[in-house]
């Protein structure tokens, strides 16, 4: 019997031996674990991509705003919103003057100056690709900004793009990122990853005193950790094996969409053409990977709902994959290991070129080689997904673009909608990955727990009491 199957068996003869009367609710100032959403590889919020580090930013970082689903903004660090002091594009911003970070050293406008800078630095510059120049106004809570347009909307943009998780405000020190959240990070490892509440939050100390994020190997290990009640949630769903827990479950979607697609290489001339994105699109097979993803799954054309309905368009007779693969070596395609639906979703894919003549070979690799890869372009196909944060929709594209390696494209199209427009035709065309799925994740909590909610930007705030006694 495998290690595996020894352990599940102990889980299991755990479940249905041991009483659950005795469980509570943490109280103010307990502890709490939740299992990770996948793999944690960097908890820079300039290169976060997984959704368990999204989940990460919003407990160990703070933003200047925070924009819900329909755009509204909520200062967060700001006070206020941007106050126009001329007629030439001059605005000013104030922040939280009671502000500090987990280091204990007061958050200045010098700070959050360079934090900016930092981000004007990386992929994602394209996040201030509205602003002009900005500065720290000596001896006070206080920025300005320049921006590029003038106009009654130009200060709503630049609040757009400070609400991305991107934009999240970080020290750099001794060579370790700083934030002002309401957890800060005290352990680390592959397994674990431990917060402990921001006393001196400028919000309030958060409800939990503890919070410990489990990785699992195997889903049904999540599975397991959940009936026993070892963690709170679960993101795996609730059965076993069959059997439902024993206590009542009610369930959370996230408000977020998250697409799951074929990253396609440049290196080599067959893969970069146009013609090759369109062959491999029409040989998917959606319809079954929705069926396999499951509910809130809906097959994906493109990166954005938007354009969804140019996307989707009749197939092309003229356009045959095993024809232009002819001749041509088996492809790779790259997959994380420690994603378990990863590995089915490659598997189905190869199927349906393998019926076709196309070799496909799968290559299982850790999620920071996987990366690493992507970002060499060391790869011929990469299964990948894009975590959308964005709160509009040329936001969202312009970070898909920075997913898939095209900044330069990304600050071209975040400067106005004309880039979307032009995608109206074949969105294929001018993407460099093929989506597949699109959907929504949904968590299992225990009913005793309380009812669930998120935060003002839709993801699930460890800061605050979302699991207490109805």
């Amino acid at each position: 019997m495998s290690v595996y199957r020894a352990l599940l068996g102990g889980c299991l003869l755990m479940l249905f031996c041991s009483p659950t009367s005795a469980f509570l609710p943490a109280k103010a100032g307990g502890t709490l674990a939740i299992p990770l959403r996948g793999t944690v590889v960097t908890l820079d919020p300039l290169r976060v991509r997984s959704a368990a580090e999204m989940q990460l930013l919003t407990a160990l970082y703070d933003r200047l705003f925070v924009c819900d689903q329909s755009g509204h903004a909520v200062g967060q660090l700001a006070v206020g919103v941007p106050r126009a002091i001329d007629s030439e594009g001059t605005y000013e911003l104030s922040l939280r003057p009671d502000v500090r970070f987990h280091d204990g050293r007061v958050l200045s406008a010098a700070d959050v100056l360079t934090a900016l800078h930092r981000l004007r630095a990386s992929s994602h510059r394209y996040l201030l690709g509205v602003v002009q120049s900005m500065a720290a106004v000596p001896s006070k809570p206080l920025l300005r900004f320049k921006l590029k347009a003038i106009g009654p909307d130009a200060g709503s943009a630049l609040v757009e793009a400070l609400c991305a998780p991107q934009a999240s405000i970080v020290a750099l020190r001794a060579g370790r990122l700083w934030g002002t959240g309401p957890y800060r990070l005290i352990a680390r490892d592959r397994d674990k990853i431990v917060l402990e509440a921001n006393a001196d939050y400028f919000a309030g100390a958060p409800y939990m005193r503890r919070v410990s994020l489990l990785r699992f190997a195997k889903p049904a290990l999540t599975l397991a950790a959940f009936q026993l009640r070892t963690v709170a949630v679960s993101w795996r769903g609730a059965q076993l094996l069959g059997q439902r827990p024993r206590f009542a479950v009610k369930t959370w979607r996230s408000p977020h969409w998250t697409t799951l697609y074929l990253a396609v290489s440049d290196r080599i001339p067959l893969l970069a053409g146009v013609r090759f994105r369109r062959a491999l699109s029409q040989v998917v097979d959606r319809a079954r990977l929705v069926r396999l993803i499951g509910r809130s799954a809906v097959a994906a054309y493109s990166p954005l709902t938007l354009l969804e309905r140019a996307a989707g368009t009749k197939p092309d007779p003229k356009l045959s994959l095993a024809q232009l693969m002819a001749g041509q070596s088996a492809l790779r395609l790259f997959v994380d290991r420690a994603q378990d639906d990863d590995a089915i979703v490659a598997g189905k894919l190869a199927a349906d070129l393998d019926r076709l003549g196309v070799p496909l070979r799968i290559v299982a690799l850790s999620a920071k080689q996987l990366r690493e890869h992507l970002a060499r372009g060391d790869y011929d196909l990469a299964l990948d997904r894009y975590v959308g944060r964005a709160s509009s929709e040329r936001l969202a594209y312009a970070g898909a673009l920075v997913n898939a390696g095209r900044p330069g494209l990304a600050l071209r199209c975040a400067g106005g909608l004309d880039c979307l427009t032009k995608l109206l035709p074949s969105p294929t065309d001018q993407i460099v990955f093929v989506p597949l799925v699109r959907y929504r994740p949904l968590i299992h909590y225990d009913a005793q727990l309380g009812g669930v909610a998120s935060g003002a930007d839709g993801e699930l705030a460890l800061d605050q009491l979302y699991w207490r006694r109805q």
